[in-house]
């Protein structure tokens, strides 16, 4: 147990989230033997080889139904968590095993990444990934049969038509499995199926960054809000709440923030209430508000500490137990 403990701590390169407030709070001892963070040292001294933590970005966490075991409730907590780590994905397999795919590469191959940043996963095993600087989204799937991620497709190239991209950064589901990825470089939203095929495109949001797609029917969240919408970051400082055809509904400026001038918003993602968690790597912390964006609470400081982040960037909730990577 101690190993599988540590072992989905290092997986998906996270700090676990903790404050003076009692909003959120360390998991039990006997959930993790007291690791709530792990750095390159740490990792290389459980696992035995070099590991190293560079160029982290997007997690993901996810209970995979391949890997639940239906006739216990034991190991419903236990779950599946993708990493984006040093041109590669990075993630557990069952309880104790870690997998990485891709390799740093801007040529044509299935494995090829370069400077993925964001990933995002169903319950059946699929993977979607943003590879930025090929220009290009992943999909993958997991086959529980050998434990390994396999390619299944890719769709992009650089350019500005609807199935083209300028730098596509962060991505997100619906219900139906809808990619939606922010397509940083033109400005917009793009919305894919699962096949890759475009949608539609959300047009005119500068600059966009992190995004989640807060939907009911995905599932254990409570939110006031009858109909799905969208949280878009635009030009690391404005947090937009957009109607599914990309209406702006609400806005959140980080000069609005008590306490900071600026900020540096990256990534976004949500808890069952439907609260949205924004990290901040300018301030070194993560910001939370309602569904309408207003502002709640603040948590952690600069520094290695506990209780602190140094530059956060991605961040994960399986809303089902709350918990938040």
């Amino acid at each position: 147990m101690r190993k599988i403990s540590i072992l989905l701590n290092i997986i998906i390169l996270i700090v676990l989230l903790n404050g003076d407030q009692t909003t959120l709070v360390h998991p039990p001892f006997k959930h993790n033997m007291g690791f709530n963070r792990a750095n390159s040292t740490i990792a290389r001294m459980i696992l035995g080889r070099d590991v190293r933590f560079h160029r982290t970005g997007g997690l993901f966490a996810i209970k995979l139904k391949s890997e639940d075991d239906p006739t216990t409730r034991k190991d419903n907590a236990i779950l599946t968590l993708f990493g984006i780590n040093n041109h590669k994905i990075v993630y557990n397999v069952n309880t104790n095993q870690l997998r990485t795919f891709g390799e740093k590469g801007r040529e044509d191959s299935t494995a090829a990444l370069y400077y993925p940043t964001d990933i995002a996963a169903t319950e059946s095993g699929i993977v979607y990934l943003t590879d930025t600087y090929n220009y290009r989204i992943v999909k993958l799937r997991y086959d529980s049969a050998v434990d390994t991620l396999a390619y299944v497709g890719s769709a992009g190239g650089f350019g500005i038509d609807s199935s083209s991209f300028d730098l596509p950064a962060m991505l997100d589901l619906d219900s139906d499995e809808n990619v939606y990825i922010t397509d940083r470089g033109n400005d917009r939203i793009v919305v894919m199926d699962s096949l890759l095929r475009p949608v539609k495109i959300l047009k005119n949001i500068s600059r966009p960054g992190g995004i989640a797609v807060i939907d009911k029917e995905k599932g254990y969240c409570r939110v006031k809000d009858e109909k799905p919408f969208i949280i878009a970051i635009s030009n690391g400082v404005y947090i937009l709440k957009l109607s599914m055809k990309g209406r702006e509904i609400a806005r959140q400026n980080a000069s609005n923030l008590p306490g900071y001038s600026n900020a540096g918003f990256v990534h976004a993602d949500y808890d069952y209430h439907g609260n949205i968690w924004v990290t901040d790597s300018v301030n070194s912390v993560v910001h939370k508000f309602d569904s309408d964006l207003n502002y709640i609470v603040t948590f952690g400081s600069k520094g290695y500490g506990d209780k602190q982040f140094y530059k956060p960037l991605g961040i994960t909730i399986y809303r089902k137990y709350g918990q938040v990577f």
